[in-house]
C-alpha cells in the first residue's frame, strides 16, 4: 500500500538520535588542540563503542575479519554524509570526517536525546582523543572479544584469557596481530574502565618485554 511504501521510505532515510551524539564526539575531538584525525574507520569504531554504551543507533554487531561488524553501518554512515551531518575530506589516502553544515540544526532537533547522552559522549571523546586509527580498530576488537567470549556463569576473565581469545580470533589476520600490542590494548582499556577483566602477571610480562625492545 502507498502508506506502507511511505513508511518504509521514512525508515530508510531515518537517522537514529544516537548518530547525532556520535557526530558530537567527532566535533569535540576536532576542537582538541592535538588530536588524531578522525577517519572512516575511527568513526565506525566510535559507533561500535557508542552502541555498546547505549546510544540509539539500531546497530547489531557480529564478529568479522576486521573486528566487530554491523551490517547496516555503512548505509547509516552514508546517510549522515547525504544529509550533510558529516563531511568527508580526502587527505592523501585517508578520508577525514568532520561535522557537516546541517549538524548544528540537527543537534537542536534532537536536543532531548542528545542531552541525555552527555556522559556517553564524554567517555567516547576521552577514549578516541587518545588513540589513532590502528589503535581504535584494535580497541574495538579486544572489547568485542571480551563481550562475546564464552564464559562460565558470571565469571570475569583474566587479561590473558582475553589476549588468547583475540589471538585465536585473529590468527588469519594479515599482517598478524602483535601479541604485545594486543596485551597493551587490553591493559589500557582495563585501566580506563572499558574492560571488566582480572589482571594477569603474564600480561605485565608481555608489555614489559615489548618496552625493553
Amino acid at each position: 500500500s502507498p502508506a506502507q511504501a511511505a513508511e518504509s521510505k521514512r525508515a530508510a532515510t531515518r537517522i537514529e538520535p544516537g548518530f547525532i551524539s556520535i557526530v558530537e564526539v567527532v566535533y569535540r575531538i576536532e576542537n582538541i588542540q592535538y588530536h588524531w584525525p578522525v577517519g572512516r574507520t575511527t568513526l565506525q569504531k566510535i559507533a561500535y563503542f557508542g552502541t555498546y554504551l547505549g546510544l540509539d543507533t539500531g546497530l547489531k554487531y557480529r564478529r568479522a575479519s576486521f573486528g566487530p561488524f554491523a551490517e547496516d553501518l555503512k548505509a547509516k554512515l552514508t546517510r549522515l554524509v547525504n544529509n550533510g551531518l558529516v563531511e568527508e575530506e580526502q587527505r592523501g589516502r585517508m578520508f577525514v570526517v568532520k561535522p557537516g553544515k546541517t549538524y548544528i540544526d540537527a543537534k537542536k532537533l534532537y536536543e532531548k536525546d542528545y542531552l541525555k547522552d552527555e556522559q556517553i559522549i564524554e567517555r567516547l571523546t576521552d577514549l578516541f582523543s587518545r588513540i589513532n586509527t590502528k589503535q581504535a580498530e584494535l580497541a574495538a576488537t579486544v572489547h568485542f572479544a571480551r563481550q562475546t567470549m564464552k564464559l562460565a556463569n558470571g565469571s570475569k576473565p583474566t587479561e590473558e584469557q582475553v589476549l588468547n581469545e583475540v589471538m585465536d580470533w585473529k590468527k588469519r589476520h594479515r599482517p598478524p596481530y602483535d601479541r604485545a600490542e594486543v596485551a597493551a590494548t587490553i591493559r589500557n582499556l582495563a585501566v580506563l574502565g572499558w574492560l571488566e577483566v582480572t589482571s594477569s602477571k603474564e600480561i605485565s610480562m608481555e608489555i614489559a618485554e615489548e618496552l625493553e625492545v
